[in-house]
């Protein structure tokens, strides 16, 4: 699995794995008697339905322990004042019980959110985000052949770690994405791709090197000529962070004030490109 797959991967374990878990021995012990919980989770301004997993730091880490979390959680939205309270709703997760927040809401682009759980005796962990602002997305080109250079430039935003990128494209009525880096040039973030180097990562070639001046593009065989460029556009909680690094010890973290864990908001958005599914490309004379 690529680096790029397997942070998009961790992105959603966030919410819906126990990273806190995998990262402790699951004994008799809390994790800590300095906080009240553990927070983990991402807002997605591109999705309606939101998860945040919340855990008691001074409980053991047992069946019996973990079922029960007497806790109330909510997400605050700073801008407007607007206080959304969150339903708890328990899963198993090999021996212990995982405790997933939920709440239908609309995250708005940059804006700061606030997120509270409550123990009955008043004690809280809470730990404040920013999710990112909508973004201007420029197409080199909209459309060309296999083997031209397509570039999507994310303006404005200047940092790597904040845009991750994968090309999707239909095949025997599957449809496959392939993760792509980003770059960094005249002062902005962009992912660049040729095709036939992205198909070429499911689908075999489909040239007959006999056929010396012209080219049979792995284009031939999609089933539609649109390729499609996902983006997840990622707030400001990670930046400065490593690529890849989401994987954090949960007794080390600082992101969850009187607590431990990470909070943080991200968008997801596609744009579209053609290209040339219809003929070979002509490499000499008469092209």
């Amino acid at each position: 699995m690529s680096p790029l797959r397997r942070v998009l991967g961790l992105l959603v374990a966030l919410v819906g794995t126990a990273l806190l878990l995998i990262g402790c021995d699951n004994t008799l012990d809390p994790i800590s008697n300095d906080g009240v919980f553990t927070i983990h989770g991402a807002l997605n301004a591109s999705v309606d339905r939101q998860f945040i997993r919340v855990r008691d730091l001074n409980s053991p880490l047992t069946a019996d322990a973990t079922r029960d979390l007497d806790a109330t959680v909510r997400v605050e939205n700073l801008r407007t004042g607007a206080v959304t309270p969150l339903r708890d709703s328990v899963k198993k997760f090999g021996n212990v019980y995982v405790h997933n927040f939920w709440a239908d809401l609309n995250v708005e682009p940059d804006t700061e959110y606030r997120i509270v759980a409550e123990r009955p005796d008043g004690a809280t962990s809470t730990a404040t985000m920013r999710t990112p602002a909508v973004i201007e997305v420029e197409r080199t080109r909209t459309d060309g052949n296999c083997l031209d250079f397509y570039q999507v430039r994310f303006l404005g935003v200047r940092e790597l770690n904040l845009i991750r990128t994968r090309i999707g494209f239909q095949f025997e009525g599957r449809v496959f994405w392939v993760p792509r880096p980003t770059g960094f040039g005249g002062g902005t973030v962009s992912v660049s791709f040729q095709p036939e180097e992205v198909l070429a990562e499911e689908i075999g070639s489909q040239d007959n090197p006999s056929t010396r001046l012209r080219y049979e593009p792995r284009c031939l065989v999609l089933t539609d000529d649109t390729l499609r460029v996902a983006y997840k556009h990622l707030g400001p909680a990670w930046s400065g962070r490593i690529p890849g690094d989401l994987d954090f010890d949960p007794t080390a973290s600082n992101d969850v004030d009187n607590g431990l864990g990470f909070f943080g908001g991200y968008r997801e958005d596609t744009v579209a490109v053609r290209v040339d599914t219809s003929g070979v490309i002509q490499l000499g004379p008469g092209g």
